[in-house]
């Protein structure tokens, strides 16, 4: 039985692929932790449960993201690994997941990440 969507947004996201790259192993691990259980908790409050079957497609919003698409991109591997962490997703895998990444402008100041979880 096929999973209903769920969405939900993670402010301050995503950390540029650049600054990822140029961080202390612990400075990473730190933040990596927080936004598994950021995900998990946004996830939780969208209708999520670890009782449901695995989502099969990612859809990743990224709004008023400045610098390279690329680097936006990269940057969002911790959601995504979020995602895998709390078996929201089996894998990142394209054999499991499809996962597909749109960038927006919007109205509202600040950077942040939209996910949106269906089935395919």
């Amino acid at each position: 039985m096929a999973n209903k969507p769920i969405s939900f947004v993670i402010p301050d996201q995503p950390v540029s692929l650049n600054q990822i790259l140029g961080e202390h192993w612990a400075v990473k691990s730190r933040r990596n932790k927080l936004l598994r259980d950021t995900v998990f908790a946004k996830a939780w409050e969208a209708g999520w449960r670890k009782s449901m079957p695995k989502f099969t497609r990612v859809e990743v919003i990224i709004r008023n993201w400045r610098g390279d698409v690329d680097n936006a991109a990269g940057g969002c591997k911790g959601i995504i690994d979020a995602l895998w962490r709390n078996d929201i997703i089996q894998d990142d895998n394209p054999k499991y997941c499809e996962i597909t990444y749109h960038f927006e402008k919007s109205d509202k100041k600040g950077k942040s990440v939209e996910i949106i979880l269906s089935d395919k």
